[in-house]
């Protein structure tokens, strides 16, 4: 079966279950950087081209899941600040030992960009934690950065999926199968 008509065929809570848990997975633990978040929310955006699930449900979607992933990856650093166990926790002793600029953990300003880069994703809101920064600080630069990303992504994905029915439909039309 083609990954296309498969996905197609999907039902929209399914697919909202799907998005939810991969983009959750990826805030779960430092394994999450191998986790396919921007590829599930492109597919997802591939959704709203086939009138599968509609654009503005697919956004909210992955937003929410999104600030799910970086608020579970700020509770963990926070965890390890307390507790200083694992591997946040080793971050955060060798953090402290870095001279001067070097031994501050990043400021919540930093979660937006971090949203867009797959390793930095799942690390930032964790060493974010870590630090003094409180919860709803960090949530007023989440929030923000995990719409416009999930957006940005959704709008990317329906291009696509457009533009590749597009360009099947005319391949079609000159090369007889």
């Amino acid at each position: 079966m083609n990954p296309a008509t498969w996905l197609d065929a999907l039902p929209s809570p399914l697919a909202y279950a799907l998005v939810s848990l991969v983009l959750a997975a990826e805030g779960v633990s430092l394994a999450g950087m191998f986790v396919p978040g921007t590829a599930t929310v492109l597919a997802l955006g591939h959704l709203t081209a086939s009138g599968a699930v509609p654009p503005a449900c697919a956004v909210l979607c992955a937003a929410l899941a999104a600030l799910c992933a970086d608020s579970l990856g700020f509770a963990a650093g926070r965890r390890a600040a307390r507790t200083g166990n694992g591997v946040p926790g080793r971050m955060a002793r060798a953090v402290h030992r870095l001279p001067g600029v070097l031994s501050r953990t990043p400021s919540a300003s930093v979660v937006p960009a971090a949203r867009w880069f797959t390793g930095p994703r799942t690390l930032v809101p964790r060493l974010v934690g870590l630090g003094p920064t409180s919860y709803p600080h960090f949530v007023r630069w989440a929030a923000p950065g995990a719409v416009a990303w999930s957006a940005g992504l959704v709008l990317a994905g329906r291009w696509i999926g457009t533009a590749t029915t597009a360009i099947g439909t005319g391949l079609s039309h000159l090369v007889s199968w």
